[in-house]
C-alpha cells in the first residue's frame, strides 16, 4: 500500500521540478537584440526606426537604499547593433524632469549626477567587465572592474548623446566592438546589468534585479545577452615620436654648437 501510494505522487513531484526547471529557463532566457542595417543616429532622440522594432527590457528593482523595490521612475532599456556597433538607448522617465541633475564637466567627473550605466561582461566568464556610465546631457565616464576592484582610469572610444525632456531624459550610446575585447566564437554571448542612478534620491537599481544573498557580486548576476556574426578587431598602435638634440661646448669662454641632430621614430 505504502509503495503504491508513492508511485502516486511521484508524477506530482516530477511536474514540480518541470516547472521549477522551466521557470529557471525562462529567467535566463538571453537577450538577443535587434540586428540593424540603418543604425541610429547618436543624439539623445530616439526617434530613430531602429529604435521602434528592438527589443526592449524594464522593471528596474533597486539595490540602494533598499533591495528589491521598484525603482521610483520607469527606466526603458532598447538594444540593437549591426556589424561593427552596439547600440543602447535608454528612456529615463521622471515625473519632476527640472530635478533630474546633470551637468556639463569633464570626463569620468559625471558621478555626482543622475546616471545610466551599461555593465558588460563581455567574455561572459564572470571574471571582469566594462561599465559605461552616461549621465542626462551625454557625459561619459567608463571603469574596468574585476571581482575586487573598479579601475575608473580605464578610457575606451565610444559614443553617447544624451537629452533631458518633459518627460524625464533620453540616453544613446554606440560602443565600437574594436573598443573591447570577447570571443571569437558565433554566437558571441556576453552578460550584461543596466543601472540607473537617481541623484536626489540616492537611489540605485537595476535590470535585472539583483539578489540580496550575492549582494555586490555583480558578476555572477549578469544576464546573458547573445550576438552573432561579430568578429573581434586586430588593433595596432602607431605612435610617431620626434626627438631633436642641440648640443653646446665652451670655446675660448663661448659657446658653440657641438651637435645638432633629429631623430624619427
Amino acid at each position: 500500500m505504502r509503495r503504491h501510494e508513492r508511485s502516486r505522487r511521484h508524477p506530482f513531484l516530477m511536474a514540480a521540478i518541470v516547472c521549477i526547471s522551466t521557470y529557471a529557463a525562462l529567467a535566463q532566457e538571453p537577450f538577443k537584440p535587434l540586428h540593424t542595417d540603418t543604425p541610429p543616429v547618436i543624439d539623445g532622440k530616439l526617434d530613430d526606426p531602429v529604435w521602434q522594432s528592438a527589443p526592449m527590457v524594464t522593471d528596474f528593482k533597486t539595490y540602494r537604499p533598499d533591495w528589491s523595490k521598484d525603482l521610483s521612475e520607469k527606466t526603458e532599456v532598447l538594444m540593437a547593433y549591426d556589424s561593427e556597433n552596439f547600440y543602447f538607448a535608454f528612456r529615463c522617465y521622471d515625473r519632476e524632469p527640472d530635478k533630474v541633475k546633470s551637468s556639463v564637466t569633464s570626463r569620468d567627473k559625471m558621478f555626482s549626477d543622475d546616471w545610466v550605466c551599461i555593465n558588460l561582461d563581455s567574455f561572459g566568464d564572470q571574471q571582469s567587465l566594462y561599465g559605461f556610465y552616461i549621465n542626462p546631457l551625454g557625459i561619459q565616464g567608463d571603469s574596468r572592474a574585476t571581482p575586487t576592484n573598479e579601475d575608473r582610469n580605464f578610457d575606451a572610444v565610444w559614443y553617447s548623446a544624451g537629452e533631458i525632456n518633459s518627460e524625464g531624459y533620453n540616453i544613446e550610446v554606440r560602443i565600437p566592438f574594436k573598443s573591447i575585447r570577447f570571443s571569437e566564437k558565433n554566437p558571441v554571448t556576453m552578460g550584461v546589468i543596466f543601472e540607473r542612478y537617481i541623484n536626489r534620491r540616492s537611489e540605485a537599481g537595476t535590470f535585472p534585479p539583483l539578489d540580496p544573498a550575492k549582494g555586490n557580486s555583480w558578476l555572477t548576476q549578469m544576464h546573458p545577452m547573445v550576438y552573432y556574426d561579430i568578429k573581434p578587431s586586430k588593433l595596432f598602435e602607431v605612435l610617431p615620436a620626434v626627438t631633436y638634440t642641440n648640443r653646446e661646448k665652451a670655446d675660448q669662454g663661448r659657446l658653440v654648437t657641438d651637435e645638432k641632430k633629429g631623430e624619427f621614430g
